[in-house]
């Protein structure tokens, strides 16, 4: 049995990770239109 508390860290990291994606392309779209 997993504890609850492994599970909130990942799937915070999953969250964390999915943000830092979308930052990326938003990111690399103000790049291009620059």
């Amino acid at each position: 049995m997993e504890s609850p508390i492994s599970n909130t860290f990942i799937d915070t990291g999953l969250s964390a990770a999915q943000m830092y994606k979308n930052f990326k392309n938003v990111l690399t779209f103000i790049y291009m239109l620059l």
